[in-house]
């Protein structure tokens, strides 16, 4: 939804998706991981280690009971956003621009409008990012806002869209809060290095993730079996740990790069001079995947049309690229 007038509905394959719970799910791998005969170390953390020649032989790993202390071969650094591996190894911090920070409810007794499909919120309480509802079943969603260039979480920027803004609000009217959510997500494409000595890293600690909309869960799960397979590959057959930088520039790379084009474009949009309706419109196109950020003479064409000018340009350039059957626009 942009600026509360035009609605996009985007059934691209892409964009298909399923809500998990991701306790039950982190639980689950761990099952796995443990029957396959790795050894889980619960509420451990790599808190410092020793570096030789750029690669990190000593971790100490702080556990409930006493400080280990781990010779690694190889560390896979899953880490998170503010990896402590990366701090180790002395990688530069990122800043708030590189970030996003996110808040969100589980919430339940909403008064859905949709129960298959994720809203997306692009206008003035969402500006620097976009609200959303994501659906986990029929009377119970996700609901938050995700912004960059904040110094925190923005807790104010979601109590404003649940209170006041006209098509979140009556869905969320009676229900009640069962989970507060929080987190980061570094959204700079693929500008940090994957392999440093004996380290690979994954995940958030590498920025992997669809970087135009933070979403990381399928690239960090694809990306950790490929650092898997390449660290059974050097452990067995003395491969090099570079292959995991090729193999995920090979694969998943080119969806990275796609994404990142998007998200450098919107970022130029929204810390431009333009009218804050009009970064809204733009960011929410180019977000949703209805125009490519290579189109930018037809995006900065729609500038000053009214409602109805911009639906007629879009639904043509949709026809014309053969999409109108997956995606639609229309103003409410």
């Amino acid at each position: 939804m942009i600026n509360n007038k035009i609605l996009i509905d985007n059934h691209s394959k892409v964009w298909k998706s399923l809500t998990i719970d991701r306790q039950r799910l982190d639980k689950y791998l761990a099952y796995n991981a443990s029957r396959a005969g790795a050894t889980i170390l619960v509420g451990s953390e790599a808190t410092d280690g020793d570096m030789i020649d750029g690669k990190i032989n000593k971790l100490f790993v702080k556990t409930d009971k006493k400080i280990l202390i781990i010779e690694p071969k190889v560390i896979v650094a899953a880490d998170g956003t503010f990896s402590t591996i990366a701090k180790l190894q002395n990688r530069p911090k990122l800043n708030k621009l590189d970030i996003g920070m996110t808040v969100s409810y589980e919430m339940t007794n909403v008064n859905l409008k949709y129960t298959d499909r994720i809203q997306m919120f692009f206008d003035d309480i969402c500006r620097f990012g976009y609200g959303y509802i994501i659906p986990k079943s029929k009377d119970s969603a996700n609901v938050g806002i995700g912004m960059i260039g904040v110094e925190k979480h923005p807790w104010k920027h979601l109590q404003y869209l649940l209170d006041t803004h006209p098509i979140v609000n009556p869905q969320i009217k009676y229900s009640g809060v069962i989970e507060i959510k929080k987190g980061e997500t570094p959204i700079l494409g693929q500008k940090l290095k994957l392999v440093k000595g004996n380290v690979l890293y994954v995940g958030d600690a590498a920025a992997q993730n669809l970087s135009h909309v933070g979403e990381g869960a399928i690239p960090s799960h694809i990306c950790g079996r490929i650092a898997g397979q390449v660290v059974a590959e050097h452990i067995n057959k003395d491969m090099s740990l570079n292959e995991y930088s090729v193999r995920i520039s090979e694969t998943i790379g080119m969806l990275f790069n796609e994404c990142e084009q998007i998200r450098d474009l919107v970022f130029n949009i929204w810390t431009s001079d333009l009218h804050l309706e009009f970064k809204n419109l733009l960011s929410g196109l180019l977000i949703s995947e209805v125009i490519p950020p290579h189109e930018k003479e037809l995006l900065y064409s729609l500038e000053g049309l009214p409602p109805k000018e911009i639906i007629n340009v879009v639904s043509k350039y949709l026809i014309k690229t053969k999409r109108n059957k997956l995606i639609s626009v229309k103003i409410i």
